[in-house]
């Protein structure tokens, strides 16, 4: 079972993450109030940053280039595997 899922031709992980990231890029990217960017500490320390909507915009936006990359790589993966199992190169 494992050698048929490490052979396979179809890492839709890949866009899985890639749509996780795009959603959380975006709603950066729309962020308009100052946000808390990190969560409270331990051992119930309360503790946060504040992150300006102009570096929320800069986040969101490198997130949302990582995404279109994860994007694009899947696309590579499927389209060089369909190359290689029809003979074509």
């Amino acid at each position: 079972m494992i050698k048929r899922y490490l052979q396979r031709d179809n890492p839709w992980e890949l866009l899985a993450f890639a749509l996780v990231l795009f959603v959380g890029g975006l709603d950066m990217v729309l962020q308009r109030d100052p946000m808390l960017a990190s969560p409270s500490g331990a051992r119930g320390q309360r503790f946060g940053e504040m992150l300006s909507p102009e570096g929320a915009h800069v986040v969101g936006w490198s997130v949302i280039g990582v995404a279109a990359l994860l994007t694009t790589l899947f696309f590579y993966i499927r389209w060089s595997s369909s190359a290689i199992s029809s003979g074509h190169k």
